[in-house]
């Protein structure tokens, strides 16, 4: 059998099995998953975005080559001009009214630099923080993902749990009915508690046909977040207990949230767009120069240079400029409340994930311990029974409650490690 090694995610694969742990898992997820790349796509382009406000400060340039062919008088008598090649009978009228087909070529230069532009620099800077509040949302977004992931992974290790313990549970139901058609054939017991066995291990087997297909679930359900082909069989390494290390204990983090990260950048922006709206009705400077070549067969004819500085002011817009300042503050105003509510709101998350936390931790205390009285209870009722003190009814009774003590315990560890997960998401450790 060939093993291949991946260094970059530490996935050892064998033929078509993976084998993860949880760690491995989200390494996987953050190299392959859609909707990470398709967040953090979008944060790269709203970023590259930004340098497109970058001429509100920075100098351009701009090129243009013309060839014309002309009967315009007006165009013929300035390329003639431009070019240095007006003669004296150009001045009669006839070539003045009516000149003969005339051509040239010309090159263009032109540089701007501005001076003085308070709107543009503003909405850059508007621009760069919506670009980091996008990059923040992305973050945030892929710490959705991995959150999902963990509960996921733990999702998949219990339906594995459920269906190894129904699947003993059922064995142990068959090896009830074997021991009452045993005693009955010793004419100890009536051939009632085999079939009661019977039907006790037919309803366990039900509920496993169930399990079995609820496991394959999640396991579809992890291979789709993994980005990983459907006939990938998943070994999922670390082992479905409360020993698991949590990143963020209680009390032990601080509060690292990319949503908040992101609506803080947009507060930032929507100020800066207010800014940009007062700017509307300042001037603005800038200083130009212009450089041009003509020719009538080329570049080589004459050649001109412009040199200047510019203002643009338009001190009167009727109501739009009074309107987009009142537009930016509401707008500004919103992302102020969003950012308030949002802290406050994971501040209740936070408290909410600890308590649900400390509630888990009891409940797993209480469901271990009642493990170990349903089987003690178990032993006593299988020698009962054996013994035939007791009828059947009581052994299956106590293993029914045997059963569902191993699953309360299962879905305890279960809750305490998604539990643990959730004070991770509500302090913003995935989000990093």
């Amino acid at each position: 059998m060939t093993i291949a090694i991946t260094l970059l995610l530490s996935v050892v694969t064998v033929a078509d099995t993976t084998t993860l742990s949880l760690q491995q898992a989200i390494n996987l997820l953050r190299e392959r998953n859609p909707m990470m790349a398709a967040e953090q796509a979008s944060a790269r382009a709203a970023r590259a975005g930004v340098g497109m406000a970058s001429p509100a400060f920075l100098p351009s340039l701009t090129l243009g080559v013309d060839a014309v062919r002309t009967t315009d008088p007006v165009a013929v008598f300035g390329m003639k001009l431009r070019q240095e090649n007006f003669q004296g009978a150009d001045l009669a009228l006839d070539p003045l009214n009516r000149p003969s087909p005339y051509g040239g070529f010309s090159f263009q230069a032109n540089l701007q630099q501005p001076i003085f532009s308070p709107e543009g620099i503003f909405g850059y800077r508007a621009a760069s923080s919506q670009a980091s509040s996008m990059e923040a949302m992305a973050r945030h977004v892929g710490g959705v993902v991995v959150s999902n992931l963990v509960r996921a992974y733990w999702g998949t290790k219990l339906s594995d749990a459920n269906v190894a313990m129904l699947e003993s549970a059922h064995a142990t139901a068959l090896a009830h009915a074997e021991q009452a058609d045993a005693l009955h054939q010793e004419g100890l017991t009536t051939g009632l508690d085999a079939r009661l066995a019977r039907v006790g291990a037919a309803d366990i087997e039900a509920r496993l046909i169930s399990a079995r297909a609820n496991a394959m679930n999640a396991r579809s359900t992890l291979l789709a977040m993994l980005d990983l082909p459907g006939s990938t069989h998943l070994n999922l390494s670390d082992p479905l207990n409360v020993e698991q290390q949590s990143s963020c204990e209680v009390g032990s983090c601080e509060l690292r949230r990319a949503d908040i990260e992101a609506a803080q950048a947009a507060v930032d922006a929507s100020g800066f767009a207010v800014k940009q709206a007062w700017s509307t009705n300042l001037p603005a400077v800038v200083a130009f120069a212009n450089v041009a070549t003509y020719g009538q067969n080329g570049f080589s004819g004459s050649g001109d240079w412009t040199v200047g500085i510019a203002v643009k002011w338009n001190p009167f817009r009727g109501t739009a400029g009074t309107s987009a300042i009142g537009q930016a503050r509401a707008v500004r105003d919103v992302h102020r409340e969003r950012l308030r509510a949002l802290t406050a709101q994971s501040q209740m998350a936070i408290t909410a994930a600890e308590r649900l936390l400390e509630a888990n931790r009891q409940r797993h205390r209480v469901a271990r311990a009642a493990l170990v009285e349903a089987n003690e209870a178990l032993a006593q009722a299988t020698l009962r029974y054996s013994t035939g003190v007791s009828a059947i009814t009581e052994l299956l009774d106590v293993q029914t409650a045997r059963n569902a003590a191993e699953l309360n315990l299962l879905t305890a560890v279960h809750d305490v490690l998604v539990a643990r997960a959730n004070i991770d998401f509500a302090y913003g450790v995935f989000d990093q």
